[in-house]
């Protein structure tokens, strides 16, 4: 019988494209993890992942993990202390630490950890991708993606900065009102906004095979395996800027999928009519 070891983490994140200093996203999926853990009779600890992210940054780098929670949307609100991430349970463990702070926007927020942590947490911005938020901090200090434990890089999330930026015909700019706990405890009744699709739309913009492909060639892209384990570090502003450029000039036939067409030459002929003011469905469930 084989004897349990810890997972290697270190051996799994060594060539993945981070090194000390950097400002890195992370978008991942760890179920993908534990099984190949149990596979390999290794003992998994989501806290110990999180150590060796850490110790991938440094000090001087910055950790971002994604707790987005779209709660506020249903009129339920939003508590910085406990509202769990809806986006994979990485940020769940996060949340149980001391070490991490949470930036302060109900939909889309980061437990942040590293140099900039703090001022990432300072920021107050109403419009979910707008100006002086994380999106756009990330995009000015040259952070980066890394996605792992899953088959491709999927969920895009910046495309919506990108979106709301160049103020795409498929989205509109929507405001929720709701409850909102503070980090100690404070309850107020807050305003937020977040760029929606049109209820006329199934919109999809993303990095495509074909795009990761393309980036990976001009140096924008690092992928490896580890076991069969796939991870991807992806320099952002490079990817955001190849996106903006696409939709731009190209109608994002690209990076977009609009009603099972490419591009968005959909929406240009033929305008939206559900503008959706009361819509109660998760706005970010087809992006």
């Amino acid at each position: 019988m084989k004897i349990n070891v810890e997972f290697p983490y270190a051996d799994f994140f060594d060539g993945c494209g981070i090194k000390k200093g950097d400002i890195v996203d992370v978008a991942a999926d760890i179920r993908s993890l534990m099984l190949t853990a149990r596979k390999e009779h290794w003992i998994f600890d989501g806290q110990h992942l999180i150590d060796a992210l850490k110790d991938l940054v440094g000090h001087e780098g910055t950790l971002m993990l994604r707790v987005f929670n779209w709660d506020f949307c249903h009129g339920e609100g939003f508590d910085m202390r406990t509202s769990p991430s809806r986006v994979g349970s990485l940020g769940n463990f996060a949340l149980k630490r001391d070490d991490f702070i949470r930036t302060k926007h109900p939909l889309y927020s980061w437990m942040v950890w590293g140099k900039y942590a703090q001022e990432l947490a300072a920021m107050n911005n109403k419009a979910a991708f707008g100006k002086k938020s994380p999106w756009e901090f990330v995009y000015d200090n040259d952070g980066l993606l890394l996605n792992f434990g899953r088959t491709e890089v999927t969920g895009f999330t910046y495309a919506h900065y990108i979106e709301e930026g160049e103020n795409m015909p498929y989205r509109f700019s929507k405001n929720f009102k709701g409850e909102y706990t503070d980090a100690s405890g404070n309850k107020t009744v807050r305003e937020y906004s977040m760029y929606v699709r049109y209820l006329d739309y199934d919109i999809y913009t993303d990095l495509y095979p074909e795009v990761l492909e393309e980036l990976y060639q001009k140096g924008a892209v690092t992928k490896k395996t580890f076991r069969d384990l796939p991870l991807w570090s992806v320099k952002l502003r490079e990817a955001i800027d190849y996106v903006r450029d696409d939709l731009k000039h190209n109608t994002g036939k690209k990076t977009c999928v609009l009603n099972g067409l490419k591009g968005y030459g959909y929406a240009l002929e033929h305008p939206p009519k559900l503008k959706d003011l009361n819509q109660t469905e998760d706005p970010n469930k087809k992006c």
